[in-house]
């Protein structure tokens, strides 16, 4: 098993929206080829497990992807045109992409396997793609994806095949169970209403009761990617609140990521 990195800070790296593109794909059944940088290393074989992590500055960081390769390491021109010469890349199909505001951060992947180097203040650590992961950290690591994931089986090489592939919204549990419970989300809904607490979009009003209720969305007041314990009791009226797509969408793609008030606050002045 290897890790690859992926430093969200740098835009032109997996631009957001490609990822997005991919990521529906990948839930589809329909995972497209993606080629990923490994710089020179060259131990790869073809069928070699990967995870996606995310590093930089500016997002939470932890693991995102997990996927298969599906050649062994090949020379080509730098990504990034600002650099010269040749690196190395490797071709991989993902069993699955996860949102990126649901990392699995790198908060509990310490805790969990604290045996590989996840940050920067630790020695030797994870600095590019293709770190080689040892047979028992990959087990440990493994358990983490399926307890965070959701994902019971994981696939061997060429077994990848749509009927491995989840389908985007039937089962999204990523950093614990209990806030995935349509319970919460009910209850939030009935104490809060169906109104944005951002931008006071009523879809109920505006798509009727029977389509209205299912495009709200909830959101954590407290980011996923953010909790630090694997799993904690939730307070549906505190915890969460109702946010249209668009808002809920604005939400995580900045940074930091503000409260609905300051997001509520921001609209006003537009």
């Amino acid at each position: 098993m290897i890790l690859l990195t992926w430093n969200r800070d740098d835009v032109e790296a997996w631009p957001l929206e490609d990822y997005e593109k991919d990521r529906r794909r990948v839930d589809l059944g329909k995972p497209p080829k993606v080629t990923w940088s490994v710089g020179n290393r060259v131990n790869i074989p073809a069928g070699t497990k990967c995870f996606m992590l995310v590093q930089g500055n500016k997002y939470p960081k932890g693991l995102v992807g997990f996927g298969i390769t599906t050649c062994e390491p090949y020379k080509g021109r730098h990504w990034n045109p600002a650099k010269k010469g040749l690196t190395g890349y490797v071709e991989v199909k993902w069993a699955k992409l996860l949102p990126v505001q649901d990392v699995i951060p790198v908060s509990l992947l310490m805790k969990r396997v604290p045996e590989i180097p996840w940050m920067g203040k630790e020695k030797g650590w994870i600095q590019g793609s293709g770190y080689q992961v040892s047979e028992k950290s990959e087990r440990k690591l493994l358990e983490v994806w399926k307890d965070q994931s959701g994902i019971e089986e994981i696939p061997e090489p060429g077994e990848l095949s749509p009927k491995d592939y989840i389908e985007g919204g039937s089962r999204t549990i990523v950093v614990n169970r209990y806030e995935r419970d349509p319970k919460a989300r009910a209850a939030c809904l009935a104490h809060h209403g169906n109104l944005c607490a951002a931008c006071g979009f009523d879809s109920v009003k505006f798509y009727g009761p029977e389509i209205g209720q299912g495009v709200i969305h909830v959101h954590h007041v407290t980011p996923m990617s953010m909790q630090e314990k694997t799993s904690y009791k939730i307070n549906p009226v505190k915890d969460l609140i109702p946010l249209c797509p668009n808002c809920h969408n604005a939400i995580h793609k900045t940074n930091p990521i503000p409260s609905p008030a300051q997001l509520k606050q921001k609209l006003k002045k537009k």
